[in-house]
């Protein structure tokens, strides 16, 4: 009998030119590292009529959404800033269909009470979705940085010291969501924040990218995704 809790998990999108093939993809440690969480993760394709529903009937109890890909014009609707310096991140129309399947993840999270952890870009669409913006940002790719955190006495986690960053643009404090507490930064860049109803967290670091993977980063996921 599995003991597990079912947690939904969103796949990037790999368009390959020369095989005139677009696949999803989902990094092969990710389902290592949710093992050491005791998470069954439920992998949700970016086609899939009605994703919401089907995580739903799957007995899923949360959602994760990764990192990978820019967006598609459907999230810049959601923002109310329109500045040059975003608009490439708003252009790339081959994750349309991941858009509209995250959007409906987010939406039954809110109905159905689920807790969400966003992972880079599932931060940062997050932030999006609950009313906030994303920048371009500089020296985040490929390289370990320090963070500072502060977390609430009530949350049994804690953050690593050094953590991981591969993404070009990220969240500033000015664009962060007013519903989210901020729990890290670096400098003036958002490295970690949540919402608490729904239950929505945002980290900007990869859990499954780290060798050996973080045991502060387990915690985290045993703790949001507990049966």
């Amino acid at each position: 009998m599995n003991t597990k809790s079912v947690v939904a998990i969103t796949q990037n999108v790999l368009n390959l030119k020369d095989r005139k093939e677009i696949r999803d993809s989902l990094d092969q440690k990710w389902v290592l590292f949710l093992n050491n969480c005791d998470i069954e993760p439920l992998i949700i394709s970016n086609t899939h009529q009605y994703p919401d529903v089907y995580a739903e009937k799957m007995g899923t109890s949360g959602v994760i959404l990764t990192g990978g890909n820019n967006f598609s014009h459907l999230i810049k609707r959601y923002t109310n800033i329109h500045q040059k310096k975003n608009e490439s991140a708003f252009q790339d129309s081959i994750v349309i269909n991941r858009d509209r399947t995250e959007l409906a993840l987010l939406d039954m999270s809110i109905k159905k009470k689920w807790p969400v952890i966003g992972v880079c870009r599932g931060m940062q669409l997050l932030n999006i979705y609950h009313g906030g913006n994303i920048s371009p940002v500089i020296g985040h790719v490929n390289r370990y940085h320090i963070i500072n955190s502060k977390i609430p006495e009530n949350l049994s986690y804690t953050f690593d010291y050094s953590v991981n960053s591969f993404h070009n643009y990220g969240i500033l404090k000015s664009d962060i969501t007013n519903k989210a507490r901020l729990l890290a930064w670096s400098d003036d860049v958002v490295e970690a924040f949540m919402i608490s109803d729904p239950f929505h967290i945002g980290i900007m670091w990869h859990p499954e990218r780290n060798d050996p993977f973080s045991k502060n980063d387990i915690q985290l996921f045993c703790n949001v995704f507990k049966k």
